[in-house]
C-alpha cells in the first residue's frame, strides 16, 4: 500500500478521535458543564464507553473527507484554468487572481458537497453519547 493511501487514512483516524471529543464538549455546555477540558472529556469517554467510542463515525468521516477533497481539487483546477484563459495578458501560468478565485470557489463547492456527511457524522457521534447504538 502506498504512502499516499496510508497517510490520509491515519489522519482520518486521528481526526475522528478529535471530532468525537469536540462534539462531546459542544454538548457539554447545553445543560451543565461536566468537563474541565479536552483531556478530561477523553478520559471520561474512555472510561464510560471504551476505546471504540473514539472511532464512532469513522466511515462517514472518511466519506466526508474524500468528498471534500474530490470536489475541491477538481473544481480548483478547472476554475483556475478557465479564469487564467479569460484574463487579458495571461501567460497561462499561476495567475494570482485565478488561484485566489479558483481556491475560493473550490472551497465553497467542497464544503457544500461534504456538509451533509458532516451532519450525519455529528448525529452518529452524538448517538453514542445518548446510549444509542452507534453505527
Amino acid at each position: 500500500m502506498s504512502f499516499a493511501l496510508i497517510f490520509p487514512i491515519s489522519i482520518i483516524f486521528k481526526l475522528t478521535d478529535l471530532l468525537v471529543i469536540q462534539v462531546r464538549l459542544q454538548l457539554d455546555n447545553v445543560r451543565e458543564k461536566k468537563f474541565k477540558g479536552s483531556f478530561h472529556c477523553a478520559q471520561h469517554l474512555l472510561s464510560q464507553y471504551g476505546p471504540r467510542s473514539f472511532t464512532c463515525g469513522f466511515w462517514v468521516n472518511a466519506v466526508r473527507e474524500a468528498t471534500f477533497g474530490a470536489f475541491y481539487f477538481a473544481i480548483y483546477e478547472v476554475m483556475k484554468r478557465e479564469i487564467s484563459n479569460r484574463l487579458p495578458h495571461s501567460n497561462h501560468s499561476q495567475n494570482p487572481l485565478a488561484v485566489m478565485i479558483g481556491g475560493g470557489l473550490a472551497g465553497m463547492a467542497g464544503w457544500l458537497s461534504s456538509f451533509p456527511f458532516d451532519v450525519i457524522k455529528s448525529i452518529i457521534q452524538v448517538c453514542i453519547l445518548q446510549h444509542i447504538v452507534c453505527f
